[in-house]
């Protein structure tokens, strides 16, 4: 592929003495930028007999007529390098949780070419690769994000500018229209995180940014054959030599990992009496059972408690009056008991414990959070007697 830009911009006429050639270059790390042209003359001083003569010209055809402005300038112009670098951005993976939405992660592309270009962006889940130490897995059993897209963000990239967050209503440039050389611009990969995801699992994503030409993102093809004077050539410069870049990023499942246990304990029975040194009441009609709900949360994030639901169980009857201060629900939160009473009607009195259609329901304010660790445990305790 060629470019005609005429008129090129010129680097400047330079007439020197032979051997000596100058131009004027621009100052981008890839050079001078694309589509300049570069003049240049020389000039030949010669003597007979030791007599000077009149000075001779050069030109691109050869020129053997003395004199100033005989000569013509000797041209070219400069190609199209295209190069770009994708990088990411924190050196670390995103923590995110089972079921979020619009979690990302953020990437650097950077124009390292002399020309302005645009960029095509797509997203991928990446398998069975290790970044930051840590290995997804491979395979159907891995954890894949859903819902991949990919944004430009609207902030600056570069020089002093933070490191954006990503922002929905500005940023919703799906692909880089066009780009300045040396000139670099946030890109977030957004995605959510399956609902299925358990605690540890990592995700990996990659991004690929594919050059194409500015504003248009028209395809871009190397040029080949013989290098032209006169017209732009392409030639990709980037490490695959197919003007694109892939870098990968990892979302990291930080969230909570409960674990749930029920027991029921023999509390009294009618005919051996209740629980102590050498007396053993058993599960007979009458006797008084409480049930014991501890969940544990081995994760890496708190819980946030909706509710603890249990059903009433047929043949028995909800013991009212058995905790503190006339309360038929105990809450223990690693060493801290607290209580509450369990309206038959629902939660009439706004505590957190109600029941309703024979389902006892536990929530806030009762307890509202499980957090990390088996010294945070919650045990919800209460008891019912043998029909």
């Amino acid at each position: 592929m060629k470019f005609s830009l005429k008129p090129y911009k010129r680097a400047g006429f330079a007439c020197v003495a032979l051997g000596a050639i100058a131009m004027s270059q621009q100052a981008l790390a890839a050079g001078t930028e694309a589509a300049i042209e570069i003049d240049n003359r020389a000039t030949v001083n010669y003597q007979v007999g030791g007599v000077s003569q009149t000075p001779i010209e050069s030109s691109p055809t050869g020129n053997s007529v003395a004199g100033v402005n005989q000569g013509a300038d000797t041209s070219f112009v400069v190609d199209n390098k295209i190069d770009l670098t994708v990088t990411e951005v924190g050196g670390a993976a995103t923590s995110v949780g089972a079921g979020a939405v619009n979690v990302y992660t953020t990437f650097r592309v950077t124009n390292d070419g002399n020309f302005a270009q645009g960029y095509n962006l797509s997203a991928a889940n990446e398998q069975g690769t290790t970044l930051f130490t840590r290995t997804d897995v491979a395979g159907a059993s891995g954890v894949e994000m859903n819902n991949l897209r990919t944004f430009v963000s609207a902030a600056p990239c570069g020089g002093v500018n933070p490191v954006p967050a990503y922002n929905a209503g500005a940023d919703t440039a799906t692909n880089i229209a066009t780009l300045a050389p040396d000139a670099c611009a946030y890109v977030f990969i957004v995605a959510d995180t399956p609902v299925t995801a358990t605690n540890g699992q990592v995700a990996n994503v990659n991004l690929t940014a594919l050059t194409r030409v500015a504003n248009t993102l028209a395809a871009i093809a190397e040029t080949a054959g013989a290098e032209s004077a006169s017209t732009v050539d392409v030639v990709f410069a980037d490490d695959g030599r197919n003007a694109s870049e892939t870098v990968s990023d990892q979302y990291w499942l930080q969230t909570a990992a409960l674990s749930v246990a029920k027991t029921s304990t023999v509390i009294s029975d009618p005919v051996n009496g209740a629980a102590g040194p050498g007396v053993f009441p058993k599960a007979i009609p009458g006797a008084v059972m409480e049930y014991g709900i501890t969940l544990t949360n081995s994760g890496t994030a708190d819980a946030e408690l909706v509710t603890i639901s249990d059903s009433i169980p047929a043949n028995t009857t909800f013991t009212n009056g058995t905790y503190t201060g006339g309360t038929n629900v105990r809450i223990t939160v690693g060493a801290t008991d607290s209580f509450c009473t369990a309206e038959a009607t629902g939660d009439t009195n706004a505590d957190g414990c109600g029941i309703s259609g024979g389902v006892l329901s536990v929530g806030g304010a009762a307890v509202t959070a499980v957090q990390q660790g088996a010294a945070n445990a919650v045990t919800v305790r209460f008891r019912v007697t043998i029909n």
